[in-house]
């Protein structure tokens, strides 16, 4: 009996244990993290094409006059690079137009743009406006004379628009705060006289010109300029005396008793060209 519990106890003990073993909780293995190294990534500027292309027209303007007053090697090899393009006509008068109403938007209030008689305020306001005005003016007017432009037709209505764009400005009350437009006329009509100089040296151009046309259009800009154009009017009547003459000249050439010379030379006007860029 006794050996009978003695074995009983043992096989309990037995249950017990193996029973507690199938029920114990499993050991958890911890999870050790390997260390990554630090990602440091910074901003920093956009690349010069990134950058070009996300400026402005003002800011793209700034940075490259700064650039080229701090290194004027870099403005020879702009200007050299840029010489060689040609700009459409309307190119000229868009950024012309521009211009114009960048002036008339600074006149003051109390004023109206068409009045003739402006005061000292109006033009203290209107001043550095007027000078980039006529500067532009200037520059525009020389890239389109010869031998930048081949068409002397095309030169001489740009010149034409030119001349009307000036005298239609407003005008002030003070005659010396008219000097700008005056200096400007006055360098306008050496301009004139420049072009008809080149006009005199291809006869085509002579005589498929309406000289009386182009005469009369002066003398009527002249008339508003108060003779400040009195020089290219003259030059350009010599040019249509010249005109005449070689037509009836040419006529000779054409009928059959004339006898060829030794050539018709037009006779040159005295030259008016312009060396230096108009300055206010």
């Amino acid at each position: 009996m006794s050996g009978q519990m003695f074995w009983g106890k043992k096989e309990d003990g037995k249950r017990k244990r193996s029973f507690q073993e199938s029920y114990e909780t499993p050991k958890v293995q911890k999870c050790v993290r390997k260390r990554r190294p630090a990602l440091n990534v910074q901003g920093q500027p956009l690349p010069p094409q990134r950058s070009l292309e996300m400026m402005s027209k003002d800011q793209l303007m700034s940075v490259l006059m700064e650039v080229m007053r701090q290194h004027p090697e870099v403005g020879s090899t702009f200007q050299a690079k840029v010489s060689s393009y040609q700009f459409a006509s309307e190119k000229y008068q868009q950024l012309l137009k521009g211009k114009v109403e960048q002036l008339y938007s600074n006149i003051p209030y109390n004023r109206s743009y068409d009045n003739t008689n402006l005061d000292d305020y109006a033009f203290v306001r209107m001043k550095p406006y007027i000078t980039e005005l006529l500067n532009c003016l200037v520059d525009c007017a020389l890239d389109n004379l010869p031998p930048r432009k081949s068409d002397l037709h095309e030169s001489l209505k740009f010149l034409e628009s030119c001349t009307q764009l000036v005298l239609d400005l407003p005008r002030f009350e003070s005659g010396s705060n008219n000097y700008y437009y005056d200096k400007c006329l006055e360098q306008i009509s050496h301009l004139w006289c420049s072009l008809i100089e080149q006009i005199s040296k291809d006869i085509h151009m002579v005589m498929n010109t309406n000289m009386e046309e182009w005469i009369t259009k002066l003398n009527a800009y002249n008339e508003r300029s108060n003779g400040l154009l009195t020089s290219a009017v003259t030059l350009f009547k010599s040019l249509a005396s010249d005109g005449d003459l070689l037509g009836d000249q040419q006529n000779e050439m054409e009928s059959p008793a004339y006898v060829a010379g030794p050539g018709l030379l037009l006779e040159s006007n005295p030259s008016y060209l312009m060396h230096n860029k108009y300055s206010m």
